[in-house]
């Protein structure tokens, strides 16, 4: 099986994962996804036409869809069916504007946009699932207007002091799993002709982040974890 049917096979997994743990699922947006969310608000302004790579539940288009400024999202992700129950369910729940949003099923290595068309791009916790991230983030960079920028967030990155295996059980059922330095990131992003501000980020309420939030810990970050997220923009040329 190659690397794109597994990618589809998991997503497949995953979707009914969802189905049959929605209330988990759905805790854990409420509870640890949505204060991310208030907090790029705070910091950054969403507008104009937005892409959201590897969109899955598509719970951050249906926050984005409620912000005024925004014309259009496109979600796009691999699997249709994780987009057309979960995504549907999740943006209704979630009270998003469903006639902002368009579902798009397609692969995120060959994005399936004319250059230059988008304003923002965004993605949870999906760039690290590429086959190659250097040649997403090109085609990330490829499809952002000059001046576009990209946001991703919960992004894994390698801690200095790093001893295990990242997403075995996770590649044991078919995704692709990959985890990178700063130093990695930074040469990637700067490949794609991204500019990259790395940015701490303790906004996630959950009780490990909680408990790295307090200045005892806080320090470590980036040595022993990671709490960040990306903020880039495409270089106007």
């Amino acid at each position: 099986m190659d690397a794109l049917a597994k990618e589809i096979a998991h997503s497949s997994k995953k979707t009914n994962w969802i189905k049959n743990n929605f209330d988990v699922f759905l805790k854990d947006i409420n509870n640890c996804r949505l204060p991310i969310f208030d907090n790029l608000q705070r910091k950054y302004n969403f507008f104009g036409e937005v892409l959201e790579v590897g969109a899955g539940s598509c719970w951050l288009s249906a926050l984005i869809s409620k912000t005024p400024g925004v014309r259009k999202i496109y979600a796009l992700d691999i699997s249709r069916d994780l987009l057309e129950t979960i995504g549907a369910d999740i943006i209704c729940r979630l009270n998003g504007n469903k006639e902002k949003i368009e579902f798009i099923n397609a692969d995120f290595n060959n994005l399936p946009f004319e250059n230059n068309k988008f304003n923002i791009a965004v993605c949870d916790a999906s760039l690290h699932h590429a086959q190659n991230s250097s040649i997403l983030l090109k085609e990330i960079s490829r499809i952002l207007k000059a001046g576009g920028f990209l946001i991703a967030i919960r992004e894994p990155i390698k801690p200095l002091i790093y001893w295990r295996k990242f997403g075995k059980s996770e590649i044991a059922k078919g995704a692709t799993e990959n985890i990178y330095s700063k130093r990695e990131w930074k040469r990637y992003f700067k490949e794609a002709g991204l500019s990259l501000n790395i940015v701490e980020d303790f906004s996630q309420n959950d009780f490990k982040t909680s408990v790295f939030r307090l200045f005892l810990f806080r320090f470590l970050n980036g040595i022993l974890f990671s709490r960040y997220h990306f903020f880039a923009k495409k270089c106007n040329s």
